[in-house]
C-alpha cells in the first residue's frame, strides 16, 4: 500500500507548477494566414443581401441624400416623380398626351386655278376726267363726269400673275363753265395682273399697265384732240357664284401725259387724269374648280 502512494505523491508534486501557470490568450483571427502584399486593395466586406433590380445600399452614402425612387428599385407600377429641373425630360405615357398639344396638320396649297386660264372681263360705270390742258384752262373747265366702259383680257402665267390687254372708253359730259362742250376719251394698252387668293369664291386682284390715250373735246364747231402715253392702275374683286362666271366692283386711276394736240393754246406735256369706277362681269375659261363656301 505504501509503495503505491509514494509514486502518486511524486506525480502530484511534479504537476503543481504546471497547474499554477496562467492560460495563454487565444491567437487573433487570421494569425495563421499569410499577410496581403503591400499596396493591394482591401477585400470587400460582405454586406446584406440585395434583391435583383434593387439599389445596393452604400454604407458611406450621405444620410441626407434622397432615397431611391420606385423606378430605380424596379417597380413598374410606380408613378414617375416630378422634377424641379425645367431642362430634365421626364418620359410620359403616350395615352396621357393632350390632343390639343399636338402639332396641327400641314395644310396643302390650293389647286392652281390661274395658270393657263383665260379671263375675259367687261364692265361699265362712271369716268371723271381732271388735269390741265394749257396754261389758262383745265379739263374740269370743259368736261365733267360721264359714263365709262372697260374691257380686259388676261392669260394666267402662274398661280397669281397674269398678262393681258386693257381698253377703256369715257364719255364726259359738259361742265358748268362750258355748256356746249362734250368729250370722248379712248385708251388701251398692256397690263400685268396679280390675284391674291385661290380656291375660294372671292377673287381680289390688282393690275398695272401702260398704253396710249387720245381725248377729243368739242366746243361748238371747234374740235381739239389731245394724245399721249398713259399709266393705268386698277384694283377690284370678283365673286364667283359659278365656276366660270364672276362679277365685282373695280376702281381705276389713269395718269396721262399729253404730248401732242391740235389746240393752239396747248401746253406741252400737260398732265391729265381719269378716275373710273364701276362693276365688271368676268368669264373664266375653262373655269375654276368647284368654289368653296368659305
Amino acid at each position: 500500500m505504501l509503495r503505491r502512494l509514494v509514486p502518486l505523491s511524486c506525480v502530484l508534486v511534479w504537476s503543481l507548477p504546471l497547474l499554477a501557470q496562467p492560460t495563454p490568450p487565444a491567437p487573433p483571427a487570421g494569425a495563421g494566414e499569410p499577410a496581403p502584399p503591400a499596396g493591394a486593395p482591401p477585400e470587400p466586406t460582405p454586406g446584406p443581401e440585395t434583391k435583383p433590380g434593387s439599389a445596393t445600399p452604400d454604407a458611406d452614402a450621405d444620410p441626407d441624400a434622397d432615397a431611391p425612387s420606385p423606378e430605380q428599385l424596379g417597380d413598374p407600377d410606380a408613378e414617375p416623380e416630378e422634377s424641379d429641373d425645367p431642362e430634365e425630360v421626364v418620359p410620359t405615357d403616350p395615352d396621357d398626351v393632350d390632343p390639343e398639344d399636338e402639332l396641327p396638320p400641314v395644310v396643302p396649297y390650293a389647286d392652281d386655278e390661274r395658270s393657263g386660264h383665260v379671263l375675259l372681263a367687261v364692265g361699265g360705270g362712271l369716268a371723271v376726267p381732271f388735269g390741265t390742258l394749257n396754261d389758262h384752262s383745265s379739263v374740269g373747265n370743259r368736261l365733267a363726269l360721264g359714263p365709262g366702259l372697260l374691257a380686259m383680257g388676261e392669260y394666267g402665267l402662274t398661280r397669281s400673275v397674269t398678262l393681258g390687254l386693257w381698253f377703256d372708253a369715257a364719255f364726259p359730259t359738259a361742265s358748268s363753265e362750258c355748256a356746249d362742250c362734250a368729250g370722248t376719251s379712248l385708251a388701251g394698252g398692256v397690263l400685268v395682273g396679280y390675284h391674291f387668293v385661290q380656291g375660294v369664291r372671292f377673287d381680289p386682284w390688282v393690275s398695272a399697265g401702260l398704253g396710249f390715250r387720245t381725248t377729243q373735246i368739242e366746243s361748238g364747231a371747234t374740235k381739239n384732240d389731245y394724245s399721249g402715253p398713259v399709266l393705268s392702275t386698277r384694283l377690284g374683286g370678283d365673286i364667283y357664284p359659278h365656276t366660270s362666271v364672276g362679277f365685282g366692283p373695280y376702281l381705276g386711276l389713269d395718269l396721262g401725259l399729253m404730248t401732242s394736240s391740235s389746240d393752239a393754246d396747248f401746253s406741252q406735256n400737260a398732265l391729265t387724269w381719269m378716275f373710273t369706277t364701276g362693276l365688271r362681269l368676268t368669264f373664266d375659261i375653262p373655269g375654276k374648280l368647284a368654289p368653296k363656301l368659305d
